[in-house]
């Protein structure tokens, strides 16, 4: 549960052992936790949505994408698409490339490729990440996002990824008591609580709603959906407050 604290993007899909993730071919199932999470902090009075994010990743073995030449050329690609090019790496064996996509409406999409070898199966494995995000929560209930995320599916050929939902907001209110906050809110997503880590000014929970389709195992037990609380520092009162499903997939 402490490796959770710190978890970065590319980290928590090369965890092998730890947790495994059901129900990964049903990748619309972003749709429901997304809703729910904004409606948490959309309800209440002191809290104000800080950013929401989805994130898909796709797996698969290229045996085409093999040599540097092929990678450039398939990077070069999103380029004449419109895609603003971040990063291109293509020293040693594993290579990537880094991508972004700004809208209009406030949208950032971010698209990342990583290849690296595979010699037993001849070939190279090539991991697909795209995400989508933003600080408007007007478009979580509106059809922009949806059409979005679906229309990508489709391009990047991502039918059978997984999927990782999460909003971030600023908590106001003066209580401090924030593991009752925390449970309260677990309690509102129709949840039950599995593990907790708590310290002096952090708590992160992490808790199962069977309603939702994609879980992790951990010891044993199922969770899909993982809540942290950190009260800010210096002066002024109130928290930051991460929720995601199955697991909270930045640092908080």
């Amino acid at each position: 549960m402490v490796a959770w604290r710190i978890v970065v993007f590319g980290l928590v899909f090369s965890i092998v052992g730890y947790a495994h993730v059901q129900g990964a071919n049903d990748v619309p199932t972003y749709q429901q936790p997304l809703y729910e999470f904004y409606q948490l902090v959309e309800k209440s009075e002191d809290m104000k949505l800080n950013e929401w994010r989805i994130r898909l990743r796709d797996e698969r073995v290229h045996a085409k994408v093999s040599t540097k030449k092929d990678f450039i050329n398939f990077a070069s690609s999103f380029e004449k698409n419109g895609w603003g090019k971040m990063s291109l790496t293509t020293e040693g064996t594993e290579w990537k490339a880094h991508f972004t996509y700004v809208r209009p409406s406030g949208i950032t999409e971010s698209l990342q490729f990583f290849v690296y070898p595979t010699p037993s199966q001849n070939g190279s494995t090539h991991l697909v990440t795209y995400e989508v995000f933003g600080t408007n929560g007007s478009v979580i209930e509106s059809n922009i996002v949806d059409e979005l995320v679906e229309e990508r599916i489709h391009e990047l050929d991502m039918e059978d990824s997984t999927t990782y939902v999460q909003i971030q907001a600023n908590d106001r209110s003066t209580s401090k008591d924030i593991e009752k906050r925390a449970q309260a809110w677990i309690h509102q997503l129709g949840a039950e609580t599995v593990e907790a880590l708590k310290e002096e000014s952090f708590v992160s929970y992490s808790a199962y709603n069977p309603d939702w389709t994609p879980y992790i195992e951990t010891n044993g037990t199922r969770m899909n959906i993982q809540v942290a609380i950190r009260e800010k520092q210096g002066m002024g009162t109130g928290t930051t407050l991460t929720i995601g499903t199955p697991i909270i997939t930045t640092e908080y």
